[in-house]
């Protein structure tokens, strides 16, 4: 049994439990009606359905649950690759079954909370892209079993929103099971971005990958709190947490709570978590080589961005409109007056 990550009621921040409050979890859903909510893409499948989570993951994935409470939902059965862009007015909740997935990409432009449900078992190779760019609230979560032959690739971006969650549960059943989980969390003025991960390797000889980055800006807020679970018996394990934080501004916040808990030997496990300011002396030597003081801070800014998700697999162009459009918002115009006298 996985053991499930913090729940969303545990979450001590104020501003989440203000904005999810008539999002409690329930365990049956019925959703006779799905106006205002608008899903689309090629090669979809819509239905807004009446089912029990509980059929699938039981108690296994109890903090899977936790989209479920919205007040309408909608199951989509994707193709093989494919691209959702979620949009509306009214809170919903999105149940995707991943058997059969090859490269799924979902883009939220949703005005108001949206949560997303990712579930199924994994045997062959699955790429995931998620793309969050507005202040409305979204929570994403995953319950995927990786068996034989899985080999799960999920990239998250989130930014802007009042409080954004991605919450990843993977459990890694069946040798040479791989995952990797590339986020990154884009903060400004008073959002609040939380990625929480629970990977499990219960088969031996599994691997998985985790790097999440944030930059700071403004008040923000970023949490990273991932959790790597060795089960008895799962020798040959080979798992790392990375977590990189860049502050621009003194009021910026970010938190890392990486956690090993190893229960077999002959494993090879490491996490790491920094939190550093723009470096001076890479400013100097950009600056040295003919860059303008606001061209050098921008492009320390994109160079670490682009780091922690080095191949983007979803839809490039939303990706680098969601770039740009954080660079242009976090351009210091006093950009050197702390450097130059």
């Amino acid at each position: 049994m996985i053991a499930p990550s913090t729940p969303v009621s545990g979450l001590k921040d104020p501003r989440w439990l203000a904005e999810w409050a008539p999002l409690a979890p329930l365990h049956q859903l019925t959703a006779p009606s799905v106006s205002g909510v608008g899903v689309t893409g090629g090669g979809l499948t819509t239905t807004p359905p009446s089912f029990i989570w509980d059929e699938w993951a039981g108690d296994a994935f109890p903090h899977a649950l936790t989209p479920l409470g919205m007040g309408h939902a909608v199951w989509v059965t994707p193709a093989a690759h494919c691209t959702v862009t979620l949009t509306g007015n009214v809170p919903c909740c999105v149940v995707i079954p991943m058997a059969g997935v090859g490269n799924l990409t979902i883009v939220n432009q949703a005005t108001a909370p949206v949560g997303v449900a990712l579930w199924g078992d994994i045997n062959q190779p699955v790429s995931v892209s998620v793309l969050h760019d507005h202040t409305a609230p979204v929570l994403v979560t995953s319950a995927l079993r990786v068996g034989s032959g899985g080999n799960v690739t999920i990239q998250g971006v989130m930014s802007q929103s009042v409080c954004g969650v991605m919450d990843w549960t993977c459990q890694l059943m069946a040798p040479h099971a791989h995952v990797s989980i590339q986020g990154l969390h884009l903060g400004t003025d008073r959002s609040s971005l939380f990625t929480r991960s629970w990977l499990r390797h219960d088969g031996p000889d599994t691997t998985a990958t985790q790097v999440v980055k944030s930059v700071g800006h403004g008040k923000s807020y970023s949490e990273y709190d991932g959790t790597v679970w060795v089960s008895h018996g799962a020798h040959g394990t080979d798992s790392t947490q990375r977590n990189p934080n860049l502050l621009l501004t003194s009021g910026a916040r970010a938190v890392s709570k990486p956690q090993l808990r190893i229960y077999a030997d002959d494993v090879t496990c490491g996490h790491g978590a920094t939190v550093s300011q723009v470096s001076e002396d890479e400013w100097w030597y950009l600056r040295s080589r003919g860059l303008s003081r606001a061209g050098a801070y921008s492009l320390l800014i994109e160079a670490f961005i682009r780091d922690s998700i080095p191949t983007w697999s979803g839809d490039m162009a939303a990706f680098q409109t969601v770039l740009s459009g954080y660079l242009h918002a976090v351009a210091d115009p006093n950009i050197g007056s702390r450097h130059v006298k």
